[in-house]
């Protein structure tokens, strides 16, 4: 009689919660660690008892791509945000598979539910690697002034995510098509803040800055000429310099990003923009006036906005 109440008990008693992991090393150490968090088991088999299996994939826009499967064959697969919500998601099935199972009074079962979910709210998110959270990228990018003339450059940046945003900064560097005979440089930085909205495999990003800029501009000597011969030596741009101008105005920009990722935390971008500089010089300096009347080293007005397009890499968080 002993021994047939032994096997009565251990046949009545309920299968522990289990799941199986299959697909990415990085997702499937995230998700177990969730899991584990929550009480259930990973990994091996208990005989007679269901298990749910799950593939995890890190997903291009940042998340976690889950697909359950249960023991009926039951199937479903989405992309959540982090790998506690993986883990919330994938608990639910097990719940689910192991209803049957649990065989308790129903007084017993009523408080489970509500109890389950209190732990699942109250579980801290396993943390994000960091190359989940940081981004960095570089660009070439062309300028289209809005009083006729261009230039071209690089940029670079850098940003945190916080939440669904992106908070950092950036600077570039470049050179801006003036009249012949004269040079012009210009050199900013800026903080930006951006959001990420996913649209299939294309990463849309609005992005804001505010910051400022230094504007350089010279009036070039002509290189001197053979009376004789009247050939001019080759020279350098700006060999000499008969006018300078510097000037330091805000910055205030607004720009859509486009990523498209090539590898895992690898993307492509597009980025098309409008950058205003509300105290630009954008009238012309007059020169001096020489004993013959004119006006050498006259340097053109800045633009007052301008158009940016860019295409470069991302590393990290889109």
């Amino acid at each position: 009689m002993a021994c047939v109440a032994v096997a009565s008990t251990t046949a009545a008693a309920p299968c522990a919660p289990r799941a199986r992991l299959d697909g990415d090393a990085d997702a499937v150490a995230r998700v177990t660690s969730a899991l584990a968090a929550l009480g259930i088991q990973v990994g091996g088999d208990a005989a007679g008892c269901p298990v749910v299996v799950a593939a995890v994939e890190n997903d291009r826009s940042g998340g976690i791509a889950v697909a359950v499967r249960d023991s009926t064959n039951r199937s479903e697969g989405r992309v959540v945000s982090d790998a506690r919500l993986a883990a919330a998601w994938i608990d639910s099935w097990i719940h689910d598979d192991f209803a049957p199972e649990l065989v308790p009074p129903a007084a017993a079962v009523v408080p489970a539910a509500p109890s389950t979910t209190a732990h699942v709210d109250a579980t801290p998110a396993a943390a994000p690697a960091l190359i989940d959270r940081v981004s960095l990228d570089a660009r070439y990018q062309r300028s289209f002034a809005f009083d006729g003339t261009g230039g071209s450059g690089f940029a670079g940046g850098a940003c945190v995510r916080v939440g669904g945003a992106c908070i950092g900064a950036e600077i570039a560097f470049g050179s801006l098509d003036v009249p012949m005979g004269v040079t012009r440089s210009d050199v900013s930085a800026a903080a930006t803040a951006s959001y990420a909205l996913v649209l299939g495999n294309v990463v849309l990003s609005p992005q804001v800055a505010l910051g400022a800029g230094r504007v350089d501009t010279d009036a070039c000597a002509p290189p001197p000429c053979d009376p004789s011969t009247m050939m001019c030596m080759n020279a350098p741009p700006c060999p000499a310099s008969v006018a300078h101008q510097q000037t330091y105005t805000p910055r205030l920009g607004a720009a859509l990003r486009a990523s498209i990722a090539l590898f895992p935390h690898v993307w492509l971008e597009g980025t098309a923009a409008i950058v205003v500089v509300p105290l630009a010089h954008v009238d012309p300096t007059p020169g001096s006036t020489d004993p013959n009347g004119l006006m050498p080293g006259t340097l053109p007005g800045e633009p007052g906005a301008l158009g940016q397009l860019a295409v470069g890499l991302r590393v990290g968080a889109p």
